[in-house]
């Protein structure tokens, strides 16, 4: 049996009576509380990047593979699809799956209400399973059958703002060639991912309605999304995907540009990071107060329990011993500190993720409910960091009782 250790056992237990119960139980809130929040801040940036990226990626694909026009962020030329191209990117082993798509602006009417949308036209080749896992009334717009359904999946929000439900029809403007366009399409299904910046504004309907509006080519489309294993992966197969179009024979691949997520969305990504730098300057200032009542705590244990010291002193325990005392006692406050954080912060996150309880404004915050994501590599980081830095600082106000002398310190009355 380790002496210091029971030593140290006894003396807390002894000391839930005495002057330093007090400052036990503040160093002790301490601890609970900035764990709790530390845990907090890194599930909640965690759930935000996870989340709008999950979205966006399901909305756009890992690489969009367009016209190079894309490039100044405008309005993409159309290409020819190429079904050997396609096959030809399904080759590349970090690839999962290839989907032609076709985009178009419009106008959506119902009545006196007018929203502006971005139509995605998709066909039987685009791998629809994400779209269908966010579909909360209805069905997918039929792609498969031999004659076109006229069909168009909305966002519950965009069906909100217009009146409708599923089964009705909508009215839509199309700004396509010299005059506008309007066309009737019946709405199969609402979708709601969360993410209402773009719920607002995207809508899906079968491809071979957008070339009919258009007047479009037979094989003409946008681009090819593509959707990888890894999604860590995407600019390095941006690479190789434009070195294949660079050595392609056909032409119509010669102005493909790949842009990956983050390239398409510089904005969201920027305000991502800034969001990481808000999270590190928490955890570095709930630390700092940690580690100052944990501080405060030991100084406190030392002075008073000086007779105690002088006594161990004069029975010749020596200075790095009576240290251990203090360093288990600190470990042993720590220890509860943490449970109880741990605890409090994990079930605060499993509560949110389950029932959405704090929701937040979709025009500020993108998402309309506080994502959260319990990476458990990064609470276990966390806690052994705590861990070692909160010991290690506690050999500093440890190093007080080498100054007291035992003749001294035996005056004084527990």
């Amino acid at each position: 049996m380790n002496l210091e250790y029971i030593i140290a056992r006894r003396t807390a237990i002894e000391d839930r009576a005495s002057r330093s119960s007090v400052m036990m139980r503040i160093a002790l809130f301490a601890v609970v509380l900035g764990v709790a929040v530390m845990i907090l801040t890194l599930a909640v940036i965690a759930g935000f990047r996870t989340e709008i990226y999950s979205t966006l990626r399901g909305f756009g694909a890992d690489i969009s593979l367009t016209h190079y026009s894309a490039l100044g962020y405008s309005e993409p030329e159309r290409v020819e699809y190429d079904s050997l191209w396609a096959e030809e990117l399904l080759a590349i082993p970090e690839v999962r799956s290839v989907g032609s798509y076709a985009t178009m602006g419009c106008m959506a009417k119902s009545g006196e209400n007018v929203v502006g949308l971005s139509l995605k036209g998709i066909g039987v080749d685009y791998p629809a399973e994400w779209w269908e896992s966010r579909i909360v009334v209805g069905e997918m717009p039929e792609v498969r059958s031999e004659s076109r359904r006229k069909e168009i999946l909305l966002s519950e929000r965009t069906a909100q703002l217009l009146g409708l439900k599923v089964g009705d029809k909508v009215e839509m403007l199309f700004m396509e060639g010299e005059r506008p366009r309007r066309d009737r399409l019946k709405i199969a299904g609402l979708y709601a991912t969360g993410f209402e910046e773009v719920d607002r504004t995207m809508a899906l309907a079968d491809i071979r309605d957008l070339r009919r509006i258009g007047s479009w080519g037979e094989n003409e489309i946008t681009g090819y999304d593509i959707m990888l294993h890894d999604e860590a992966r995407s600019e390095a197969v941006a690479e190789q995907i434009t070195l294949l179009c660079e050595e392609a024979e056909s032409e119509a691949v010669w102005n493909l540009s790949p842009l990956t997520l983050r390239e398409r969305e510089p904005v969201t990504f920027d305000w991502l990071k800034a969001h990481n730098i808000n999270a590190q300057v928490i955890i570095v200032i709930l630390i700092c107060v940690l580690l100052f009542n944990m501080a405060s705590a030991v100084l406190i244990m030392v002075l008073d329990r000086r007779a105690t010291i002088g006594l161990l002193k004069a029975q010749g325990m020596r200075s790095s011993h009576i240290r251990r005392i203090f360093i288990f006692r600190s470990a042993l406050l720590l220890g509860k500190g943490l449970v109880w954080g741990n605890a409090i912060a994990l079930s605060l996150a499993w509560v949110q993720q389950e029932w959405h309880v704090v929701r937040l404004s979709a025009e500020g915050y993108m998402l309309n409910y506080l994502p959260v994501e319990v990476e458990w590599w990064s609470v276990v980081a966390l806690n052994a960091g705590v861990i070692a830095i909160t010991l290690a600082m506690m050999l500093l106000p440890s190093q007080l009782i080498s100054r007291i002398s035992p003749a001294e310190s035996l005056k004084y009355k527990q």
